[in-house]
């Protein structure tokens, strides 16, 4: 996949995941708004009702204290005209409705309170001086919205004057509240105050108020004598969990888009990288089998010439080449052939009781044309004790040909390599340094990926294919070993393969 085209895909794929977020939270915004409007329209109504009770409680307190007992609507009935004497004094009545205010000689026509309930026409008729007021409730629908409007005339009418004391007296201030809130569906702590210049300790729960409590004024008649004020410390977080099945489920369907996104991005660099790395693979493959592919036809070549006849030193030296090369090219194909094998799960293992230093002899020997070539020293240094073990014979020689390939070529102009093999605990160790140009950090992390090489692209300062490692420690793991690589930029690297003697 090309840089521009990836990074295009990626491009495009990030600002598609920031919008659906975006639209995401923005919707979310505004459904924790309407839920919190929701909240405060029922702690608004709760208010307005704690106050309504209050007034009425009183009002029925004074006229019991008056009158006996509180008026049987049913009896005092008559013909949709009710007569209240002696309540109103000189001035014009004014009706609150849940804060409405409203004189009482106009006519009310379907009047809306903020709560939404209905107001029902209301006829006022005064007789000049006579302290007699007629009161007509006309276009109602039932005998209880008839009493409403006569408790509220009742009690507007005997409870002229504000009084504080005999407002609230010594009625539980919190259970009338928190029956309120209960018939609004709102069950939470709360606190409440009421502020008359300064705050009334005796009727409040707190020590101060502040900009989030709801108020309105305990005596309608009478706006800023005294306010009732009412909050909710845990708010916000009632509002949450209100709605804790949508936080959760946008907040699950963010973090598994987000997680796909990354898992996408870094699958298609891998791809990209990948896709490199075997490019390069294939480069080198081609410079690989071109050069000893070359070096066999010429020593072919040579080997028909007329003047060769006769030569047979010569003769000798050019078949060895033939057969070295050959080898060479039977080595890389062998290389490659297996890790296919590998990637397709396809491997098979012939396990036998094989001595590692056997194989240790067998890599050398196959590397004898190099290690002269370039005045190589290789020291050995095996055990005395038995080092066999019950391992795959083709596979791990090709195993230890890789690590002995590799220190030669990764190693200065007179590459010098150690090959020990000890036996320790029951594992049998084999032990290859050498004093070449060494790793850094990040080379040897990914020195086990198959195709990679610390040189990238198509360079061959160092010959191969990147396969070698990556098949030393599949080769390694499919015997139950392990593999630790040791290695400083500049100072050399350190292959330590372990395979323990008692698998069978």
């Amino acid at each position: 996949m090309r840089g521009n085209r990836l990074s295009a895909i990626i491009f495009l794929m990030t600002i598609s995941i920031i919008g659906i977020i975006g639209l995401q939270t923005y919707w979310l915004q505004n459904a924790i708004e309407e839920k919190t409007q929701e909240f405060d329209k029922s702690a608004k109504r709760a208010l307005y009702a704690t106050i309504k009770d209050l007034a009425r409680s009183q009002a029925e307190t004074t006229f019991i204290a008056r009158f006996g007992e509180m008026p049987d609507v049913e009896q005092i009935w008559e013909e949709a005209e009710i007569e209240v004497e002696n309540v109103l004094i000189e001035r014009d009545t004014v009706f609150y409705v849940d804060g409405v205010r409203v004189n009482s000689s106009e006519r009310i026509e379907n009047l809306s309170t903020p709560n939404g309930d209905n107001v029902y026409i209301i006829e006022r008729h005064s007789s000049k001086g006579s302290g007699e007021e007629d009161i007509r409730v006309t276009n109602t629908q039932t005998i209880e919205i008839i009493e409403e409007a006569i408790q509220n005339v009742v009690v507007r009418g005997i409870t002229q004057e504000p009084n504080l004391e005999t407002r609230i007296g010594e009625k539980d201030m919190q259970e009338i509240l928190a029956k309120n809130l209960e018939l609004e569906g709102v069950q939470l702590d709360f606190s409440y105050a009421v502020i008359k210049d300064t705050l009334v300790a005796a009727y409040s729960n707190v020590d101060q108020v502040d900009s989030t409590y709801f108020s309105a004024s305990l005596f309608p008649d009478f706006p800023g004598y005294s306010a009732l004020y009412l909050g909710f410390p845990s708010k916000g977080l009632f509002v949450l969990q209100a709605m804790g099945g949508m936080l959760l489920f946008v907040l699950v369907f963010s973090i598994l888009m987000v997680t796909s996104f990354i898992y996408a991005v870094r699958y298609m660099l891998q791809q990209k990288r990948l896709s490199a790395m075997k490019s390069d693979f294939i480069n080198n493959m081609t410079h690989e089998f071109k050069t000893p592919l070359a070096t066999i036809g010429l020593a072919a070549e040579s080997i028909i010439h007329p003047k060769m006849k006769g030569d047979d030193t010569s003769l000798q030296r050019y078949s060895e080449l033939i057969l070295h090369e050959s080898k060479r090219l039977n080595y890389h194909v062998e290389n490659i052939l297996q890790m296919a094998k590998i990637e397709r799960k396809e491997l098979m293992l012939k396990k036998e009781q094989v001595s590692i230093s056997e194989l240790v002899l067998d890599a050398i020997d196959t590397h004898r044309l190099m290690i002269e070539k370039r005045s190589a020293k290789v020291e050995k240094s095996f055990c005395q004790e038995d080092d066999k073990v019950f391992g795959d014979v083709h596979h791990l020689c090709n195993a230890i040909s890789n690590l002995i390939d590799n220190a030669l070529k990764y190693s200065f102009d007179t590459p010098h390599v150690a090959v020990d093999v000890t036996v320790e605990k029951g594992f049998v160790c084999l032990i290859v340094a050498d004093q070449g140009i060494g790793m850094n950090a990040e080379a040897k992390e990914k020195a086990f990926d198959a195709f990679y090489r610390a040189e990238s692209g198509d360079v061959h300062t160092v010959k191969g294919f990147g396969v070698g490692l990556s098949y030393v420690k599949e080769i390694v793991d499919r015997h139950n070993g392990e593999v630790i690589l040791k290695s400083k930029l500049g100072q050399g690297t350190t292959v330590t393969i372990k395979i323990p003697q008692n698998e069978s």
